[in-house]
């Protein structure tokens, strides 16, 4: 009886802790998001065109992007690359709102790699000023 009634309350706990991470629906994110402004090409595979925008959040997971157009396209579970820097990576449509495409990458991120790409920003932003 006290093994359930301790399992319980280290249930309870994480339940709690994890709230903290929810969003609104439910998602839980698995890796910390980071901002950014990286100038780039969201290219829909299998439609075979692009679009051009920013990507302005990251993280090891995927990264948001939002499109220079004034509209956003309707699109989710599309198979999608981003082209930026030299960089592509592929991923998965997961969110689209007006705030742009939310992106699950195919490979996961290492943090040194987020940070690179991050960084990118850091030096576009010094040398812009």
């Amino acid at each position: 009886p006290g093994k359930a009634g301790g399992m319980s309350s280290v249930s309870n706990a994480m339940r709690r802790l994890l709230s903290r991470f929810r969003l609104p629906n439910g998602f839980v994110r698995a890796h910390e998001r980071r901002s950014c402004a990286i100038f780039g090409e969201l290219y829909f595979v299998d439609r075979g065109f692009g679009t051009r925008g920013v990507i302005d959040e990251i993280s090891c997971g995927g990264m948001r992007f939002r499109p220079a157009q004034s509209y956003i396209l309707e699109r989710s579970g599309d198979a999608v690359s981003v082209r930026f820097d030299g960089y592509v990576l592929d991923g998965l449509l997961v969110n689209v709102s007006p705030k742009g495409y939310g992106l699950k990458l195919r490979a996961v991120l290492s943090e040194d790699e987020v940070d690179a790409i991050a960084r990118q920003d850091d030096l576009f932003l010094d040398h812009a000023a």
